[in-house]
C-alpha cells in the first residue's frame, strides 16, 4: 500500500533522513509503535517508530496516513492556533518508518495528575481547559471539520512551561460530506471507554459533540484533583464495575456518570453536567464552552478566597498509595503514548537503548524483522531518496514557535 497515495500534501517537504536523528532513550511502547526521546537538528524530539506487522500492515499504514493527513492539516490554521498541538517535524521512511515530533518534557497530563506533589490550582485548571478547548475548537472549525475521537488526559501532553499540547491523532478523522450532503458516517466505536459518549455505543456516528463529551471527563479529572489534592480514576467509585467495557454500557444504558465532589463550585460542576448530557444537542459547542469557562474563571477571580478554601491546601502532603492504572482502550491495535514521556533528563552512555535502526542491520535479524525490512523497502520506493535542502523547510510547523502563546503569559499562584 502506498503511504502517500491519499495524502493532500507534498511528502518531499517532510522527509527526514535516518542519519539526521539520534535516539536517546525509550519513553513509551505500544503494540504498534515505540516512542523514543531523541535529537533532530539540535532539538530534543519524540520519535515514534512504527512496528509494521505483515498481516496488519495495510491497516497500520492507512491509520498512519490519516494521522499524517490530520497533522499536516494544521497548516490551514492560523499560526497562533498551531501551538495547541504537538508539532510534526517530518517522516523517516527507511530503514524503519518513523514520525519525528515535538517532545513535551513533563509527559502526559494523566501522569502529571498522579504525582502526589503536584498541586493543581484553579488558575492553572482554567488555563489548561481553555488551551484544550481552544485546540479542539480549531479542529472543529476546519473545513472539513476534524474530530479527534480520543480526547483523554493521556493524550494531552505538558511542556516544560506547563503548556498543554494535544497529541495522538491516530483515530482522528475528517468529517467529509457525501454526495447526499450528509457527513460520512463514523459509526465504529473507537477511543477509550470512560471518555466515550453514550450515543457511540448505540451506533450513532461520531460528531464534534462526541469530542465535547470527552472534554467533560477531562474537566472532571482536573476539578477533582484540584479540590481533593489526589487523582481519582473516573468511575472508580462504582464497585459493580469490574471490567472496563462495563463503563460504556452503564453510561449508555443506565446514565451513570462519575460522582462530582461536593466541594467543586457549581460554576464548574454545572459545566461538567452540561458537557456530558445524554443528548448531544444539549452539549455546547467548543465556542460556547470557551465562553462558559471564561465566565467561571471570572467568578473565581471575584471569589478566589472562597474557592481556594474549598481546595485541599496541603495536597502535597497527602499520601497516594494507588499505582498509576492503565487506561482501557477500545482498539488494542492502536498505539497510545502510555509511557511517561518525560524520560531520563540526561541518560548515560550505558543506559542508552540500541537504535531501532541498528537492529535492522544486525546479523541476528529475526524472520519478523526481515519482513519489517521488506515492508520498509517497499515504502521507500514511494519517497524521494534525496531530502530537500534544510533551508527549504519553511513549513511553519517544522520548528518550535519562538512566540509566546496567549496562555503562556498567564501566571499561576
Amino acid at each position: 500500500m502506498e503511504f502517500g497515495k491519499y495524502l493532500l500534501c507534498d511528502l518531499s517537504k517532510w522527509i527526514i533522513q535516518a542519519d539526521e536523528i539520534e535516539f536517546l532513550s525509550e519513553i513509551g511502547q505500544g503494540t504498534s509503535a515505540t516512542v523514543y526521546k531523541g535529537k533532530y537538528e539540535s532539538q530534543t524530539v519524540a520519535i515514534k517508530v512504527v512496528n509494521l506487522e505483515e498481516k496488519n500492515a495495510d491497516k497500520q499504514l492507512n491509520d498512519l496516513k490519516m494521522e499524517f493527513e490530520v497533522m499536516t492539516a494544521f497548516l490551514n490554521l492560523h499560526f497562533s492556533h498551531q501551538d495547541y498541538f504537538v508539532k510534526l517535524f517530518g517522516i523517516v521512511s527507511t530503514p524503519r518508518l518513523c514520525l519525528v515530533m515535538q517532545y513535551c518534557g513533563r509527559g502526559s497530563l494523566f501522569h502529571l495528575l498522579h504525582k502526589p506533589d503536584f498541586e493543581l490550582t484553579w488558575p492553572l485548571l482554567f488555563c489548561w481547559m481553555k488551551e484544550i478547548t481552544s485546540g479542539i475548537h480549531a479542529l472543529h472549525s476546519l473545513k472539513p471539520p476534524i474530530v479527534h475521537r480520543d480526547i483523554k488526559t493521556l493524550n494531552l501532553l505538558v511542556t516544560d512551561n506547563f503548556e498543554i499540547r494535544i497529541a495522538d491523532f491516530g483515530l482522528s478523522r475528517f468529517l467529509r460530506r457525501t454526495n447526499s450532503g450528509n457527513y460520512a458516517t463514523l459509526t465504529k466505536l473507537r477511543g477509550t471507554y470512560c471518555y466515550s459518549a453514550p450515543e457511540l455505543y448505540k451506533g450513532t456516528p461520531y460528531t464534534t459533540k462526541s469530542d465535547v463529551y470527552s472534554l467533560s471527563i477531562v474537566l472532571w479529572e482536573l476539578a477533582t484533583k484540584c479540590v481533593t489534592g489526589i487523582y481519582t480514576q473516573p468511575y472508580s467509585e462504582f464497585s459493580f464495575i469490574n471490567f472496563d467495557f462495563q463503563i460504556i454500557i452503564q453510561v449508555a444504558k443506565k446514565g451513570i456518570r462519575p460522582s462530582i465532589a461536593p466541594t467543586i463550585p457549581s460554576e464548574v460542576s454545572d459545566i461538567i453536567k452540561l458537557l456530558w448530557s445524554d443528548d448531544p444537542e444539549q452539549r455546547p459547542d467548543t465556542e460556547i464552552l470557551l465562553e462558559m469557562l471564561e465566565s467561571a474563571e471570572n467568578k473565581y477571580k471575584k471569589e478566589n478566597l472562597e474557592w481556594d478554601a474549598l481546595r485541599q491546601s496541603e495536597s502535597h502532603s497527602i499520601p497516594v498509595t494507588q499505582s498509576v492504572p492503565s487506561v482501557p482502550v477500545l482498539n488494542f491495535e492502536h498505539i497510545s503514548s502510555s509511557g511517561n514521556i518525560s524520560g531520563p533528563s540526561t541518560p548515560t552512555t550505558s543506559s542508552l537503548p540500541v537504535s531501532p535502526f541498528l537492529k535492522m542491520s544486525d546479523t541476528t535479524i529475526s524472520k519478523k524483522e526481515t519482513k519489517f525490512n521488506h515492508l520498509s523497502k517497499k515504502l521507500e520506493s514511494h519517497f524521494p531518496s534525496t531530502p530537500k535542502p534544510k533551508h527549504t523547510r519553511t513549513h511553519p510547523t517544522l520548528s518550535l514557535s519562538a512566540t509566546t502563546s496567549p496562555m503562556q503569559k498567564r501566571k499561576f499562584s
